[in-house]
Formats: structure tokens, C-alpha cells, sequence
């Protein structure tokens, strides 16, 4: 992921990625890489702006393996609105 953006970063959502897989954490303002090995959506929040709803998924094959889980996340203020949005646009 590039950081296009001062003052952002990237970090996968504790309980947002498949089972088995790895999760990563950027540092605000710097580019930082996440490999997708397992199948399932990757629920993701920059750190600063999560509560304002700055949240995204990364879909890898069949994305049903972690839906529910996913779908069940606790998030803050605009983020849950936001990742539901987010959730009806992913493959079923």
C-alpha cells in the first residue's frame, strides 16, 4: 500500500482477517506491504481516522470463509456504518 497521504497509515482490524493468516501494521506516512495467503476478506483501518470511518477490504478468493466474522466486527462511530457499506458490495 502506498501512502499517498500524510498523517495515515494502514493496519489490519484485530478479528478482520482469515483465520492462519498475517495481519501487519504500517507507520503513519510510510508505504508499508501486506501478502494475502489465505482466502477471505482483510478488514483494514487507518489508525487515526478509524472512529471517522477510514476502514477498507481487501477481498482474496472466496470471500464467504471470514464473512461472518467480519461481519460482526465492534467498530467505531462511522466505521461500522462505513464497513457495512463496504459489505454489500463484496462478492457473495
Amino acid at each position: 500500500m502506498v501512502a499517498t497521504d500524510k498523517g495515515h497509515d494502514s493496519e489490519s482490524i484485530k478479528d478482520g482477517i482469515p483465520e492462519g493468516a498475517e495481519g501487519w501494521k504500517g507507520k503513519i506516512s510510510q508505504d508499508v506491504t501486506a501478502t494475502f495467503t489465505k482466502e477471505g476478506l482483510y478488514a483494514y483501518k487507518c489508525t487515526p481516522h478509524f472512529g471517522l470511518g477510514m476502514v477498507g477490504l481487501v477481498e482474496v478468493g472466496d470471500s464467504s470463509v471470514n464473512l461472518p466474522a467480519i461481519q460482526s466486527l465492534k467498530l467505531p462511530g462511522k466505521a461500522k456504518t462505513r464497513m457495512a457499506e463496504l459489505l454489500d458490495q463484496v462478492s457473495k
